[in-house]
């Protein structure tokens, strides 16, 4: 659990943006809810952090500031900037919650003399019960006389495609891998609208149905994470990765993961959520 806790701090992106048209106003308020996602119930007390962006003379955003705050005891905060120019980034945390993975959406906004209003709701995945899974960093390789070189969950390492749960294909370039390729009975399912660096502690049950033989891994949205459930080859275990990036060298072309394995056979994969420093 090491390799993966004290590297995903550093591997995965943070924030996450949300932009406006609106770059001419001369201030904004951010009037928010944090919410249990899984009841809709306040989550009083919970930390949050906005961090504003604006334009500077030559139109690109910069560091506009950071804004600390408290939830009330309905779960609300507001925080307002006197010069922010419509892009600002919430990282919301509380005990017992995993930090929010997305963007929250804007709910409502309204226009004042001075100022835009901006209206969010913040959902946070409550912990349960983090198990003791096998987790780690991960990779496969594809060498350029065609031979592959899968992932085995249950060996925890990389194996010959024969003992594999699944594989990688490379592009029409040969540069890279940009396809992923379940073997026997095993499969993928896509968590899409997943950003962050939390992504993959906030998915703590994998889903029974629609996995696909195969994913095209350039299909993943602008910002958003490439994180999958897998149903292992023999189609009873169950794992999520997500991906960390390329690896290429003059033999082979490879990709690296970060993955949790559920050993038992069941489908929970929740797993502690590292300490932010």
């Amino acid at each position: 659990m090491s390799s993966l806790s004290s590297r995903s701090l550093h591997v995965f992106a943070l924030w996450l943006a949300v932009a406006s048209p609106f770059a001419c106003q001369k201030g904004a308020i951010v009037k928010g809810r944090v919410v249990n996602r899984q009841t809709g119930q306040p989550v009083a007390g919970a930390s949050v952090s906005v961090q504003f962006q604006k334009l500077d003379e030559r139109y690109n955003w910069v560091d506009g500031g950071r804004f600390d705050r408290v939830a009330g005891a309905g779960g609300e905060f507001e925080i307002q900037h006197e010069n922010m120019q419509a892009r600002f980034t919430i990282l919301a945390r509380a005990s017992g919650f995993y930090p929010n993975y997305e963007c929250p959406a804007l709910r409502q906004m309204q226009t004042t003399s001075l100022s835009k209003v901006y209206r969010v709701e913040i959902g946070l995945m409550p912990v349960v019960a983090p198990q003791p899974l096998p987790a780690g960093e991960g990779e496969i390789q594809y060498h350029m006389s065609g031979r592959r070189m899968g992932w085995n969950f249950a060996a925890r390492r990389m194996t010959a495609e024969s003992e594999s749960d699944f594989v990688g294909e490379p592009d029409e370039s040969g540069r890279q891998i940009a396809v992923l390729v379940a073997r026997g009975n095993g499969g993928f399912y896509r968590a899409r609208g997943l950003f962050g660096e939390y992504a993959l502690f906030n998915m703590p049950v994998a889903p029974t149905a629609d996995y696909v033989p195969r994913v095209d891994l350039r299909e993943t949205a602008q910002g958003e994470r490439a994180v999958f459930f897998i149903r292992t080859a023999d189609g009873v275990h169950y794992a999520k990765i997500d991906i960390a990036g390329d690896v290429r060298s003059r033999e082979y072309i490879g990709l690296r993961f970060f993955w949790v394995y559920q050993p038992n056979g069941t489908t929970a994969l929740e797993i502690p959520l590292p300490e932010v420093k």
